[in-house]
């Protein structure tokens, strides 16, 4: 009897994590300011009941959108509206995001 089922279904997921790369998030939030750090373009997060998505991260920039509205692309100390947050960015790097919600 062949097994070849078991291994065809961890080949695609072994091919599927190496394309998405690792994705995770972690936040803190008092008084309204969240503090959000991201790791991995490509995802949607919840902050402050919004959602948040990462489109892609650069050496020096980050590539967002908020709600589903307009695409911003903005650079480390930038400061801007997304439809219905603010977003200050606080460091880029890594594939890493840093940023405050408001």
């Amino acid at each position: 009897m062949k097994r070849t089922a078991p291994l065809a279904v961890t080949a695609c997921l072994a091919a599927v994590l190496s394309l998405t790369g690792c994705q995770s998030h972690t936040q803190s939030c008092r008084n309204g300011t969240c503090h959000v750090t991201v790791n991995g373009a490509g995802q949607t997060i919840e902050v402050n009941d919004y959602d948040l998505r990462i489109i892609s991260i650069g050496a020096d920039s980050v590539r967002m959108q908020a709600e589903g509205g307009a695409t911003a692309t903005l650079k480390v100390g930038a400061r801007e509206r997304l439809g219905p947050i603010t977003i200050k960015v606080t460091s880029v790097g890594d594939d890493s995001v840093k940023f405050d919600v408001n």
